[in-house]
């Protein structure tokens, strides 16, 4: 490329290496050109010189008519279609000529390009000239593809914007339709199409109205939507929902090795040598009616119960005890004796029964005994064992609300008949598609750890029954310098008391009693121990040593933490301003009183 006739080649073979992102070169007399560059440089030259006025196009590079565009290989190649390389010219602005191959492995299920294929498509900006009648073609098909760009469709969506309508990810998109099999309707065979997936999808996880959705997505009338929804759910009921939630897509044996964890095991099972199957139970409403859901202790949904009327005659534990009685699809074919259900208060009745029936260890919540206002140190313990493993599937039903809108609002009677199938479908896109639910550090050690705090006795309520500190303040000190009143026990070092006003009762105030070793005594002691020596509330769980009641957390949270940092971020009070109070009181004025103590949710 020497001489001062090589001046144009040189530019454009510079100006081809930075649309590359390859280094610019410094040429000189001795660069040099392979036979190829120097043969399509020199076109483009003559090109130019003709008709300095010609159109330049972005066009891939071209390794040979009969190798892959993607890695100039031959493997199983075909010719890209027309609606392929109209998708690629409107995405990336890059024109492919007709006739160029690739391998069909590059491809998606709708014949076009992946879309990481596509962000790496090699090309050149040239002059080009399309032949004849073929730029009659190209243009029908960019005419075809924007008559249907008016149509939602997953490949005009990226990734991020598909998510925004979609309760799952293209990826999973792609695994999703694999399972929609063909459905008969009205006599009339009706294949599921990527659109009527995706329509499905947008009103599972929105919300949508029938009328909404038509406009979005094209389709003739409202009654076809309602119908597109209808055999979509029927065809995701045939083999996806059934492969994905069940006790015929779980055995046994794989339910305990895949979804009953250590935790669980040693934290329930007094038997840990020899586990058992584990479920959590729990009911939930929709439209006036009732579901019940079965999950695991890491939040696999096993079934979904029902649905149940909401009336007194279907309360919780009637609902499962119905259920055990069925011959057909009945739970009590699947478990066995020794097996555990973990539930809450509601199902009392259920726990005679399946002690009776099958021997099934049903584990509630204690009960508040009459007369009492507080529950004893081991049975606030017994209680808080248990809803460490019942928050799974409290989660699990705000999945249904949150992933799916569909099932939170008002469902339409068309569809309310078929709510159990909207559950299914719903419970196999979480099994197959979330991770499963698993606090952080659930280990055999910290199992044991719980058991053994669940032991403890509570330290500082014998102190408070025998000084009777819940009324007297003859032995307390009160500072009132500082800005939440603490009082400080006379005759003992480190123990104070917090008056803590509830948030449902007005009326109700809380006393929470802390004993902590002072930063006063030797520092390697201090060190070794937990500083908190100990805790209690009055509260109705506040006697138990297996953590503590919110009360507690709150005053440990504001002493330990809170009142020695500059900026704590605190709710909008905006809310009290904006909002008209009967009562009359001024604008900004608590509507809670709370006398400077510490004011605190109460649970």
């Amino acid at each position: 490329m020497d001489g001062d006739n090589n001046e144009g080649k040189r530019q454009m073979a510079i100006e081809r290496e930075l649309m590359r992102d390859f280094p610019v070169i410094q040429v000189n007399a001795n660069s040099r050109l392979c036979l190829n560059c120097d043969r399509s440089i020199t076109q483009d030259m003559e090109m130019m010189q003709l008709d300095p006025s010609r159109l330049r196009l972005n066009v891939v590079i071209q390794a040979g008519n009969r190798l892959c565009i993607v890695w100039n290989g031959a493997e199983d190649i075909h010719e890209l279609s027309l609606a392929c390389r109209v998708n690629v010219y409107v995405r990336r602005n890059i024109f492919i000529p007709r006739g160029e191959r690739i391998c069909a492995h590059h491809l998606d299920r709708s014949g076009f390009l992946l879309p990481n294929l596509l962000l790496d498509l090699r090309y050149i900006n040239r002059p080009y000239d399309i032949q004849g009648v073929q730029t009659l073609v190209f243009l029908e098909g960019l005419r075809e593809w924007a008559s249907e760009a008016r149509r939602l469709d997953d490949t005009h969506l990226n990734d991020e914007e598909f998510e925004c309508i979609s309760p799952i990810s293209k990826l999973q998109f792609e695994d999703l339709y694999a399972y929609c099999d063909p459905v008969i309707q009205n006599g009339k065979t009706r294949h599921i199409s990527r659109s009527n997936l995706l329509t499905f999808l947008s009103k599972m996880k929105h919300d949508l109205s029938d009328l909404y959705l038509r406009v979005i997505h094209a389709y003739p009338s409202r009654q076809t939507v309602s119908s597109v929804t209808d055999y979509v759910k029927r065809s995701l009921t045939q083999r996806f929902a059934a492969g994905n939630i069940g006790q015929e897509s779980n055995t046994r044996e794989d339910y305990i090795a895949r979804h009953v964890t250590e935790y669980p095991i040693i934290l329930y099972n007094p038997n840990p040598d020899e586990p058992g199957a584990i479920i959590i139970a729990d009911t939930t409403y929709a439209h006036l009616l009732k579901p019940a859901v079965i999950v695991a202790p890491d939040g696999h949904i096993l079934c979904i119960l029902g649905p149940n009327f909401s009336d007194s005659r279907n309360n919780d534990a009637q609902v499962l005890i119905d259920q055990f009685n069925r011959e057909v699809d009945s739970l009590a074919v699947w478990m066995q004796r020794g097996d555990i259900v973990l539930a809450d208060r509601a199902y009392c009745d259920l726990r005679v029964f399946l002690m009776r029936l099958l021997s099934i260890d049903v584990q509630i919540p204690v009960f508040l005994q009459r007369g009492r206002n507080q529950l004893s140190t081991e049975d606030a313990n017994e209680s808080r064992k248990i809803t460490r493993g019942r928050w799974v599937v409290e989660s699990r039903n705000g999945y249904f609300r949150s992933v799916f809108h569909f099932l939170a609002g008002t469902i339409n009677m068309m569809h309310a008949v078929h709510l159990k199938d909207f559950y299914r479908i719903a419970s196999a896109i979480l099994n197959r598609y979330r991770p499963p639910l698993l606090m952080e550090g659930a280990t055999a050690e910290a199992a044991r750890e719980v058991l053994r705090r669940a032991q403890l006795p509570n330290a500082v309520l014998p102190t408070v029954e025998e000084q009777n500190l819940r009324c007297r303040n003859d032995k307390v000190h009160r500072d009132n310098k500082e800005e939440y009143q603490v009082d400080e026990h006379i005759n003992e070092q480190g123990f104070i008391r917090v008056r803590v006003y509830s948030r449902s009762r007005n009326a109700t105030i809380h006393q929470t009693f802390i004993q902590y070793r002072s930063t006063d005594e030797d520092v390697a002691d201090a060190e070794l121990e937990d500083p908190i020596a100990g805790y209690y509330c009055t509260c109705q769980a506040g006697a138990r040593t297996l953590g503590c009641c919110a009360h507690v957390a709150s005053v440990l949270w504001f002493l330990g933490h809170a009142q020695h940092q500059k900026n704590v971020r605190h709710p909008s009070d905006s809310l009290p301003y904006a909002t008209l109070d009967a009562a009359n009181r001024a604008a900004g004025e608590a509507v809670v009183q709370v006398d400077h103590n510490i004011d605190i949710l109460d649970v």
